[in-house]
C-alpha cells in the first residue's frame, strides 16, 4: 500500500511540475525506475529540445506518416535490378539506388558529411540503406510534418525535410543536443550530435561481420568528419574554449603516419573513439601528451613519430 501511495504521489508531483499528461508521467517514471527528479529532468530536457519542432495533432501525424510512406515507396522502387531484389523480397527496405534518389531530392551530395547525421537519425542499418519504420520515425523525430496552409502535399513535405536537414547540420557543426526519439521517452544524451555521429560512424561504416574498420575507409570518413570536430581549428587553438585544438597540419601528419609509417591496415573501435578525445587534448607541438595514460598504442606511436618530425 505504501508503494502504491508513493507512486501515486510521484505521479501527481510529476504532472504538477511539468504539466505533462498522466500517460507521459507514467512512461517517464517507468523509464527512470521511479526516480522522480531524474524523470522530471529528462522530460524537461526533451521538451526543450523539441521546443522548435512542430507539435502534430493525431490527424496531422496520420497525414505525415501517409506521405512519408508514399515517399519511401517511391524511393524503394528505384532499386538496381542488378541487385536481384524485388519489392516483394524486401518491401520495407530502401536500397542504394533509392537512397541516392532521396539524397538528390534533398539536395545532399552523397559524398558529403550530411549523409552521416541523416543516416544516424534515420537509423540506417548500413551505408545507402534505409528501413521503412526507421525512415518514418526519423523524419518525425527531425520535426517534419507541420503545415499551416491547406493539406500536406509532397512538395510541402519535401521542403520541410530540407529545412530539417539544414537545422540538423547547424546543430551538428556546433555539437549541439541530440533530438529525443519521437514520442518515445529516452534518457537525454550526454554527448552532442557531432560526437554521437562520430561514434556511430564506426559501426555504420564497417563491412558486415567486420570487427574493425579498414584503414582506407577510416581515412575517408575522417576526411569527412574532422573539419566539423569541435576540436578542429585552422590556427591550432580554440579562442572560446581555451584548450589547444587539432589543426589541419596535425591532421595531415596523422594521415601520413598511418599510411607511411605505421603497419596498420585496420582501425579498431578504441582507436577510432579515442582519437577524437586525443584531438581535444593535444597541443600543436605534441608536447603535452601523457605516454603513461591509457591511450591506444597507435596514438602513443604517432606522438613519438610526430615529435621526431618536428625536430627535422
Amino acid at each position: 500500500m505504501v508503494n502504491k501511495l508513493s507512486k501515486s504521489a510521484q505521479l501527481q508531483r510529476f504532472c504538477s511540475v511539468t504539466n505533462a499528461t498522466t500517460d507521459e508521467a507514467q512512461t517517464y517514471l517507468k523509464v527512470h525506475n521511479n526516480r522522480l527528479e531524474a524523470a522530471i529532468d529528462a522530460y524537461l530536457t526533451d521538451q526543450t529540445n523539441l521546443a522548435h519542432l512542430p507539435r502534430l495533432t493525431a490527424q496531422q501525424e496520420k497525414a505525415v506518416r501517409a506521405q512519408l510512406n508514399a515517399l519511401f515507396d517511391k524511393y524503394k522502387g528505384a532499386y538496381n535490378p542488378c541487385l536481384c531484389m524485388t519489392d516483394d523480397d524486401e518491401p520495407d527496405l530502401m536500397a542504394s539506388e533509392g537512397a541516392l534518389a532521396m539524397l538528390q531530392d534533398l539536395g545532399i551530395d552523397p559524398a558529403s558529411v550530411a549523409v552521416l547525421p541523416l543516416s544516424y537519425y534515420l537509423n540506417a542499418p548500413t551505408l545507402g540503406q534505409f528501413t521503412r519504420s526507421d525512415y518514418t520515425e526519423g523524419w518525425l523525430r527531425l520535426g517534419v510534418g507541420a503545415t499551416t496552409q491547406g493539406p500536406l502535399t509532397h512538395d510541402i513535405l519535401l521542403a520541410q525535410q530540407k529545412e530539417a536537414v539544414a537545422r540538423m547540420m547547424e546543430t551538428f557543426a556546433q555539437d549541439g543536443p541530440v533530438l529525443p526519439l519521437y514520442k518515445t521517452p529516452s534518457p537525454p544524451s550526454k554527448k552532442g550530435l557531432y560526437t554521437t555521429v562520430y561514434e556511430y560512424t564506426f559501426a555504420f561504416a564497417r563491412g558486415e561481420g567486420q570487427k574493425n574498420l579498414g584503414l582506407d575507409m577510416a581515412l575517408a570518413f575522417w576526411d569527412l568528419l574532422m573539419p566539423y570536430a569541435p576540436s578542429y581549428g585552422a590556427n591550432g587553438s580554440r579562442a572560446s574554449a581555451g584548450p589547444p585544438s587539432f589543426s589541419p597540419a596535425q591532421f595531415e601528419m596523422w594521415k601520413r603516419f598511418l599510411t607511411e609509417a605505421s603497419q596498420l591496415r585496420v582501425i579498431s573501435k578504441d582507436t577510432w573513439s579515442q582519437f577524437l578525445e586525443f584531438t581535444r587534448e593535444i597541443d600543436p607541438a605534441f608536447s603535452n601528451h601523457d605516454f603513461e595514460a591509457a591511450w591506444p598504442s597507435v596514438i602513443d606511436e604517432f606522438v613519438g613519430w610526430a615529435q621526431e618530425q618536428k625536430k627535422m
